[in-house]
């Protein structure tokens, strides 16, 4: 399975540029026709676990807020863990 970075998809997500863009964008019309978008099912389930993942505000905090102590080096070494 493909590791999304969450942040950059969300931020992507959320700019005025790309829904400008999606907005835009129109598939032709034809009438009495479906369109079909072909992915594998691991990209699929990768992008409903994203979509959940992001949707989840109280799970993006924890996860910006780890992030941040990951960054100031406010960490527990795995070896320290496994002690318990």
């Amino acid at each position: 399975m493909k590791i999304r970075n969450i942040f950059k998809l969300r931020r992507t997500i959320n700019s005025s540029d790309f829904m400008k863009n999606l907005q835009h964008q129109s598939l032709p019309k034809l009438e009495h026709k479906t369109h079909w978008v072909k992915i594998s099912e691991e990209e699929y389930w990768s992008m409903t676990e994203t979509l959940e993942i992001i949707s989840d505000t109280e799970l993006m905090e924890h996860l910006r807020k780890s992030m941040e102590d990951i960054k100031a080096g406010r960490t527990v070494p795995l070896e320290e863990i496994l002690k318990d």
